[in-house]
């Protein structure tokens, strides 16, 4: 039987030319990875407990790294100097 959970994160799939593209990449310095920890520091582990208020702050958290990624493509956009096929990640 399927559940009502499949197929729901086929957005997170990366793309085969960006992971071919970093393959041999030696990335120094790298920022604070806080992909999966938004909703986690800003709420209480209380909350966390429910298995579906887990999943979706899941899906929240989703959400708002999303647009901060947005942002943060924006911000390069405006950037003459940075190259048109930079990735954030």
């Amino acid at each position: 039987m399927a559940s009502i959970y499949d197929g729901l994160y086929g957005y997170k799939l990366r793309k085969l030319y960006t992971v071919a593209k970093r393959s041999k990449d030696n990335r120094k310095n790298l920022a604070y990875d806080y992909k999966d920890k938004i909703m986690k520091n800003s709420v209480s582990p209380h909350i966390y407990r429910n298995d579906v208020m887990r999943d979706f702050l899941d899906f929240i958290n989703d959400y708002v790294y999303n647009k901060i990624q947005s942002v943060r493509r924006l911000k390069l956009f405006k950037a003459f100097t940075v190259d048109k096929d930079y990735d954030i990640e």
